[in-house]
């Protein structure tokens, strides 16, 4: 089964082969820059999607097309330096990974089309007007992190109704989680719940974080955290919890 993201970045594919489309006449190879803010393992899988995409397409690596990689090695301090390396390259267009790599892309360039692979909400971070129109030279695929908070949290009320206080573990260090939080609170108020809040900067405190929602009487909770796989395939986390995870009613294969 293909992966949500691979699947993510093989539609970035189809849209770049939209967007390249005025040079085609030039015959000669497009410089895309691909900027990631993740570890060189983790992007492997995701450039061999994008080749593929781009393959399926009748694009060619080297003859119709050369790929320049930058990754900050998860140190998202590094994007702007790597942003400005491909910018004075003169790419003719950016592939962004997550949010941090398609801000820092931004603000190197306005000329520069920018396609992001995937972001969890581009208007909250100040990348698009709208998602319709984003109005700037910035597009792409937004993951709609936001609003699968409001998903899973009706989920699990209509599954479990008599839950009354719900905890939302998220990273707080994660700019896709900022949103979220705001959302989470004010979706809890309409359906009567108390949120209770779990933040978790990184694995190792996870623990603690289904420790807290015991503490605090958690009947339930959302796993919005960009390590939720490894939330939710940890059985003792949610022993020590004894709540249930609105990701445990959610297919694996969109967490």
């Amino acid at each position: 089964m293909i992966s949500r993201r691979s699947a993510i970045l093989a539609l970035g594919s189809s849209a770049l082969a939209v967007a390249l489309q005025p040079l085609a006449q030039s015959h000669t190879a497009w410089r895309i820059g691909l900027l990631w803010e993740i570890d060189l393992p983790d992007y492997v899988r995701r450039l061999d999607a994008f080749k593929a995409g781009m393959k399926d397409l009748g694009y060619v690596e080297g003859r119709d097309y050369r790929v320049e990689i930058r990754s900050a090695h998860s140190n998202a301090g590094l994007l702007p330096d790597l942003a400005a390396q491909l910018v004075a390259m003169k790419v003719d267009l950016i592939l962004v990974g997550g949010t941090p790599a398609a801000l820092a892309a931004s603000k190197a360039t306005a000329e520069i089309p920018i396609l992001m692979a995937t972001v969890g909400d581009p208007v909250h971070a100040g990348l698009a007007t709208s998602l319709a129109h984003p109005g700037r030279n910035v597009t792409g695929l937004s993951s709609m992190s936001t609003e699968l908070v409001t998903k899973r949290l009706d989920l699990l009320h209509q599954i479990s109704p008599r839950v009354r206080r719900t905890g939302l573990l998220y990273d707080p260090t994660n700019l896709n989680d900022a949103p979220s939080v705001p959302r989470f609170k004010s979706d809890c108020a309409a359906l009567g719940i108390e949120p209770i809040l779990a933040p978790a900067r990184n694995a190792e405190q996870i623990g603690q974080a289904f420790e807290m929602l015991a503490r605090n009487g958690a009947e339930g909770f959302d796993c919005h955290h960009g390590k939720r796989k490894y939330c939710l395939a940890r059985p003792d986390h949610r022993a020590r919890g004894r709540v249930s995870a609105a990701g445990d009613l959610w297919p694996e294969r969109l967490c």
